[in-house]
């Protein structure tokens, strides 16, 4: 966190995703409409990063009543600290830049008269989370389609499914109206999207979330996309299919990592090549060999 001085006015800017929280809801909201802008191609990268700042500084332009070259001078000087927002990476001299929002908390917990899911952390550990594991496979399905084509009726439904009433319900879900504004839609959809890169990339779910490519979008553990996952878990008798959908989502994520290990193990009992272990679960024979040198 930085402070910046404008005339008269200090301002705070989060310069890394961790120093966000509910509490910056506006300037997150007003963020992802700048994030959104540059992965639909309304803004270049320069200007996401010049109206990331202005979010970030919680700056309304129309309200400042500063000199423009003294504001843009200062702005300028703050563009580096955006650099949290994104990774670039150039190869053969073209440069190519991509979001990564990673985020450990429900920054937006109510929008309106919706209350959202519970996500929090404390201590580095997860406090609460209510997202459920029927609830998690419809959302990861609808955000995987919104980012492949920025439909605002599947982002709706996004909002709709993870701000349902109550208990998580498919069925209120599909036909829930949200009056959220196009930038709040936006907001929920970057929200979910940072708090599922945050959940990647704990060392525990290696397993289910970070499978070499496939040609259908991922591997055969990976919850992405795999709305059977529920029947999987019902059938390999962790409970009926009620009680599988109602499961917590570490819970959910857990029984996928041990079910994942199970299998690894059986067919490297059955004298199965961990080449070909790695081929038929789509993992790497980098995870297979850590499955097989613990003791089970």
């Amino acid at each position: 966190m930085i402070t910046v001085t404008l005339g008269k006015t200090k301002l705070s800017m989060p310069t890394k995703w961790s120093e966000l929280t509910p509490a910056d809801g506006r300037k997150f909201v007003s963020l992802c409409k700048a994030l959104s802008d540059f992965e639909e191609g309304r803004k270049d990268f320069d200007q996401m990063r010049v109206s990331a700042a202005l979010a970030l500084l919680d700056i309304d332009l129309g309200k400042l009543d500063l000199d423009k070259g003294f504001l843009n001078e200062n702005i300028y000087r703050v563009l580096p600290f955006t650099d949290f927002l994104y990774s670039a990476k150039e190869v053969n001299g073209v440069r190519t830049v991509s979001l990564s929002p990673v985020l450990h908390e429900q920054m937006l917990p109510q929008i309106g008269t919706f209350d959202g899911y519970r996500f929090s952390l404390q201590g580095g550990a997860v406090l609460d989370c209510s997202i459920t594991a029927e609830q998690y496979v419809d959302a990861i399905s609808l955000m995987k389609a919104f980012s492949a084509n920025s439909d605002r009726i599947v982002l709706g439904r996004l909002c709709a499914t993870l701000y349902c009433p109550g208990v998580y319900d498919p069925q209120t879900a599909a036909v829930l109206k949200v009056p959220f504004t196009p930038a709040e839609q936006l907001a929920v959809y970057y929200n979910f999207r940072g708090i599922l890169e945050w959940v990647k990339r704990l060392p525990t779910y290696d397993l289910v979330f970070n499978a070499p490519e496939r040609e259908d979008g991922g591997g055969a553990a990976s919850p992405l996309g795999l709305s059977g996952s529920i029947f999987a878990i019902a059938k390999a008798g962790y409970g009926d299919i009620a009680s599988v959908r109602s499961l917590d989502m570490f819970s959910y994520l857990g029984i996928l990592v041990q079910m994942t290990m199970d299998s690894v193990r059986s067919l490297a009992a059955a004298k199965v090549k961990p080449i070909d272990i790695a081929d038929r679960l789509h993992l790497s024979v980098e995870q297979v060999l850590s499955v097989t040198s613990q003791k089970s």
